[in-house]
């Protein structure tokens, strides 16, 4: 559902090349199968995707990172999971930018539209003041085809983003969002840990340092 749809709407504009992650492209454990994927964008930064299932196919989740790396754009995350009748869809935009602060209207405008749906409330966590407005958090039951739009259009403005966004000093973007992601294991996240408890910390590390948030190829 986020996969295909993010995948096919970034190679109509970029190339992509994918990455060989090795151990960690298949990963099973506990009753919890991921598939996950990344890959290099272009000049403009990196993508990763993760499915994952469990509960014997009653749970199922897909997630999405957009780290942007040569421009000077907020990252962009998809997690969407059906459980037990429900579906939630979660659209993040963090501010991991050099030049921070910047405004997005339109984000706005999108999350007002979808203000119907009821909101899925997420636990406080020490990054809450990085996510840029206009970030959804929803849950419900048969909303399949209203999430598929929010997706769509989502999308549409994150490429709007990314295709206008200024270049940047590559080093000085990844060490913004290297420190992001080092808070993730420091100061904890909900899906840091469970892949600690997978992996290993060691690991987990590993895998976030060089192909959630980067590709390896990406200098």
């Amino acid at each position: 559902m986020v996969i295909d749809k993010v995948i096919n709407k970034l190679s109509e504009t970029y190339p992509l090349e994918e990455m060989d992650i090795g151990e960690y492209a298949l990963i099973k454990k506990n009753g919890m199968k991921f598939n996950v994927h990344s890959y290099e964008v272009g000049n403009v930064g990196c993508v990763s995707t993760l499915k994952m299932s469990a509960m014997l196919g009653l749970m199922k989740m897909e997630t999405v990172v957009f780290s942007p790396l040569g421009v000077d754009a907020p990252l962009f995350s998809f997690d969407y999971i059906k459980a037990m009748g429900n579906e939630t869809l979660l659209i993040e935009i963090y501010d991991l930018t050099v030049n921070k602060g910047k405004k997005y209207p339109n984000l706005i405008e999108l999350k007002e539209c979808y203000s119907a749906l009821p909101d899925h409330e997420l636990k406080p966590c020490w990054y809450d003041d990085m996510r840029v407005e206009g970030t959804i958090s929803k849950r419900s039951k048969k909303c399949t085809a209203e999430f598929n739009r929010a997706i769509d259009r989502y999308l549409d403005e994150f490429m709007n983003i990314l295709q206008n966004a200024e270049a940047v000093d590559e080093p000085s973007k990844r060490a913004v969002i290297k420190e992001y992601v080092d808070g993730l294991f420091d100061k904890g996240s909900p899906t840091t840990a469970q892949f600690n408890k997978i992996l290993g910390e060691e690991k987990a590390r590993d895998m976030y340092g060089k192909y959630i948030f980067f590709s390896v190829k990406a200098k």
